[in-house]
């Protein structure tokens, strides 16, 4: 993560990726305050999703949810309603089951319980919940009222609003490749997923079982007022990475595959995004991994 000129920083290892608040054009106190508060939130929402974390939710859920109905709070079921929801939307190429069984997952609404049709069934929120995390944070930076901010986890998942410390929009380059195009952030969300060739099996076709060959990356914009936008935007862009494609219906974003060596193909455009050449002005990288990204 680099180019930004200044501005003030906190950062937090979470769901195994590094996340990283940076706001600009506060005093020091109200930024610090609102970046710390900021990553406690995904501090707190990394020990109720994790699937490695034994007294999780989720781990809760896995363990329980093939016996009987498991009751969880708001937070965590507006996920996985969510999640559910973009599941059947993507056809399925995005499905945190992992295994193209979603559907199996049975979700009560008027008791807020979850309950899997299959023993062997597990949720693996790994693909939303980095996303999900950082819609808290934005929330968080929003009730503080600072002027503008950044907030990244593992550089694959962004969301920035009003301007950087030298009064620019926030600027990130979809891929490290030289030339890679870069998109302008203010309000919306940008997740970029990719298939990193020293990481065999990190994103799974749920349709096959097998891992995704594509090259390059994928970039997905969900349009700014959107409360769960990086939510959104981390799932439709694992299930662009997947299909290599979006359905032709779906409102609010932007999608890009962005081929090695940057050459761009736009395959949905829903919202008033534009890509720009790279140019000289620093940019972010997004879709260089940290470390394996794991929930």
């Amino acid at each position: 993560m680099s180019g930004h000129p200044g501005g003030l920083r906190r950062a937090l290892a979470a769901m195994g990726t590094r996340f990283e608040v940076v706001i600009a054009g506060a005093s020091e106190p109200l930024a610090a305050g609102a970046a710390d508060e900021a990553l406690a939130r995904i501090g707190e929402l990394h020990a109720r999703w994790s699937r490695f974390e034994p007294a999780s939710v989720l781990s809760g859920i896995n363990r329980a949810a093939c016996e009987r109905p498991v009751r969880v709070e708001a937070e965590t079921f507006a996920l996985l309603s969510l999640a559910q929801a973009l599941s059947r939307a993507s056809g399925g190429a995005f499905d945190p089951t992992l295994t193209g069984r979603m559907h199996l997952v049975t979700l009560d609404h008027s008791e807020r319980t979850v309950r899997f049709g299959a023993a062997d069934l597990a949720l693996d929120l790994g693909a939303i919940a980095k996303g999900a995390a950082i819609d808290a944070a934005a929330a968080v930076l929003r009730e503080a009222g600072v002027p503008g901010a950044l907030v990244h986890g593992g550089t694959s998942s962004v969301w920035a609003v009003g301007r950087d410390e030298a009064g620019e929009p926030w600027r990130v380059r979809l891929g490290p490749w030289a030339g890679a195009p870069v998109v302008v952030l203010d309000g919306q969300s940008l997740s970029v997923s990719a298939q990193h060739g020293d990481r065999p099996g990190h994103t799974v076709d749920p349709a096959s079982g097998r891992s995704v060959t594509r090259g390059g990356c994928c970039a997905v914009v969900v349009e700014a007022g959107a409360d769960d936008g990086a939510a959104r935007a981390d799932a439709w862009a694992t299930a662009l990475l997947v299909r290599g494609e979006l359905p032709a219906g779906v409102a609010g974003l932007a999608g890009w595959v962005v081929e090695p060596g940057g050459r761009v193909r736009t395959h949905l455009q829903r919202v008033g995004m534009v890509l720009v050449g790279a140019g000289s002005r620093p940019a972010t990288t997004a879709g260089v991994p940290a470390r394996e990204s794991a929930t």
